[in-house]
């Protein structure tokens, strides 16, 4: 079984993107061979609030006959007041399987208390926790994309 684990459904705000659909994921998927796929929301990293984000993303593939080769990951922001009952909910409620964090598009140190509890909390509840050290190669991104790549200090 091969599964892709760094998809996304959604807008980048930078540039139009194709296949950022479910539909349009699965004819990739399908031409490539690739049975599932981790699929997180684009959207999620940009809203203020990531829960919006992940909503669109579960109501997206939902929406889709073939939502069972999808696993949806959740976007939070530990920097946003709401995380915890977001995160709860989106494992709870929507079914998320996975934790996915963008330090540097939500601009905090993973060694905040906050990223620290989040991190904790996803170990107790058995969720896996997926840290993408970039999302657009450094030499390409555009003038106003202003996110620096993941740093290890």
């Amino acid at each position: 079984m091969l599964i892709d684990i760094n998809t996304y459904i959604g807008h980048w705000p930078f540039r139009q993107l194709r296949n950022n659909t479910a539909v349009g994921l699965l004819s990739k998927m399908d031409e490539y061979g690739i049975d599932m796929a981790v699929v997180s929301s684009l959207n999620a990293v940009f809203y203020k609030d990531t829960q919006e984000g992940n909503r669109e993303l579960i109501e997206e593939i939902q929406n889709n006959k073939a939502q069972d080769r999808f696993i949806p990951f959740a976007v939070i922001n530990p920097k946003y007041s709401a995380w915890e009952k977001d995160f709860i909910y989106c494992v709870e409620n929507m079914g998320m399987k996975g934790l996915e964090l963008y330090p540097y598009y939500h601009r905090y140190a993973l060694t905040e208390p906050e990223s620290v509890e989040l991190v904790k909390l996803a170990g107790e509840m058995n969720i896996p926790v997926h840290l993408p050290c970039s999302i657009v190669n450094v030499r390409q991104r555009h003038w106003m994309d202003t996110n620096d790549n993941l740093k290890y200090d």
